[in-house]
């Protein structure tokens, strides 16, 4: 458990300084932020990750939301470096989903 909180805690800090912007605790998108590190920490942890299935849309998002996209690829670095852990398109999907939101409160 600590080590899903302090993951998530580092992840915070790297969306705060990528987009240097103080985020809205108190706002739904980040309450949905929060919980969707959870269960992707949980998932990164016990490697189950999900399954790349959609790669058009996959493009799609990465394309459109390329601002957002940059920060996730950050996270994916970070996850890298220090857990030799490897994201797949899809973790990508939908993290860079909930960073458009947070990034835009």
């Amino acid at each position: 458990m600590i080590k899903i909180t302090t993951f998530m805690q580092e992840v915070i800090d790297i969306v705060k300084n990528y987009y240097n912007i103080v985020l809205n605790e108190d706002s739904l998108d980040f309450g949905r932020f929060i919980t969707h590190l959870k269960y992707f920490s949980q998932r990164l942890f016990s490697n189950k990750s999900t399954k790349d299935t959609d790669f058009q849309l996959q493009r799609m998002i990465r394309e459109n939301y390329s601002k957002d996209y940059g920060c996730a690829e950050k996270i994916k670095e970070y996850i890298k470096e220090k857990y030799n852990l490897n994201l797949t398109g899809e973790e990508m999907m939908f993290l860079t989903i909930h960073l458009k939101r947070i990034s835009t409160n």
